[in-house]
């Protein structure tokens, strides 16, 4: 059923119009290896705001692809984006174990059945499967959201071997249309597993605020972002989204926003590619609309 606070209406004032987090979504960074303390700790620096530490310098436009070119590699069987508003004549593709848009790149396996990732300038219809992810939940300004959630997640891939992997999803939960702007927003960070039958469902037994869980399938319309984003950005983009999904007769709303971020603090801020996404489903049309199309005998 669809969460009402996200439908699009007219609002007054400074607050933002429904359907519109008033806080915008936080940056965050999925890293390419698992293992990687001095990466790590770059990631958590790029995820509060700060430059990089002394002696953890950033690196170059050079794009570094780790691991078996078969695991970063397009999933067969993975269903194809079906592009339905925006000009973008540039094609998303594959090439050197990683997917690429213009001068942006993914380095970072994509979880098995996860359809290719949408370009900036695209809208796209785009199907995902059942995923098993570890997700931590918490209710704080995004910044701290971005803190909270990144490094109980990472401790917990760290000690049981689990290999990273793009994106890093942050999900929201419906926003209180009564709530004035300075009400903490509530969020939900995931790392994702390149399988799912990676390791058991439930509380991880070390931190419990940790819960690993299977998703169900979803159907989003979604747009890419190409650079650093802002809150403002975020917000307008989700905007953009509601707006398109508003004026269509063959889809509605079904849920809450979400974002993913498929770069670490390595690829260049200007480059750097993430996705705004709001989930989706199709309109059933009522009998009577059916007879009324059909020709007369």
């Amino acid at each position: 059923m669809p969460l009402r606070s996200v439908r699009h209406e007219t609002s007054s004032g400074n607050r933002p119009a429904r359907g519109i987090h008033p806080h915008g979504l936080p940056e965050v960074h999925p890293m390419n290896t698992a293992n990687s303390i001095r990466r790590a700790v770059v990631v958590s620096a790029s995820i509060v705001g700060l430059a990089a530490l002394p002696g953890y310098a950033l690196a170059g436009p050079t794009i570094e692809v780790e691991g078996d070119p078969e695991r970063v590699g397009p999933h067969a069987g993975a269903p194809e984006p079906v592009r339905v508003a925006g000009d973008v004549p540039a094609p998303v593709y594959f090439k050197d174990a990683g997917w690429r848009f213009d001068d942006m790149a993914i380095p970072t396996p994509l979880p098995v059945g996860y359809p290719a990732p949408t370009p900036p300038g695209a809208f796209e219809i785009k199907h995902y499967p059942s995923v098993r992810r570890a997700e931590v939940s918490g209710e704080s300004s995004p910044r701290m959201a971005s803190m909270q959630g990144f490094w109980p997640l990472f401790q917990h891939i760290s000690r049981n071997d689990i290999a990273m992997t793009a994106p890093v999803e942050m999900d929201y939960a419906p926003v209180d249309e009564n709530a004035d702007n300075d009400a903490r927003p509530a969020w939900t960070m995931s790392f994702l597993y390149y399988e799912q039958d990676l390791g058991p469902t439930g509380n991880d037994p070390a931190d419990p605020n940790v819960t690993i869980r299977d998703t169900e399938p979803v159907t989003v319309l979604a747009t890419g972002i190409k650079g650093q984003r802002s809150d403002r950005m975020g917000g307008d983009t989700q905007q953009k989204l509601v707006d398109w999904i508003e004026q269509s007769p063959e889809w509605r709303i079904a849920g809450e926003p979400r974002w993913f971020g498929y770069n670490g603090p390595d690829m260049p801020r200007n480059r750097q590619w993430s996705e705004v996404q709001v989930p989706v489903e199709r309109v059933e049309l009522e009998s009577a609309d059916v007879e009324s199309d059909q020709p007369a005998s």
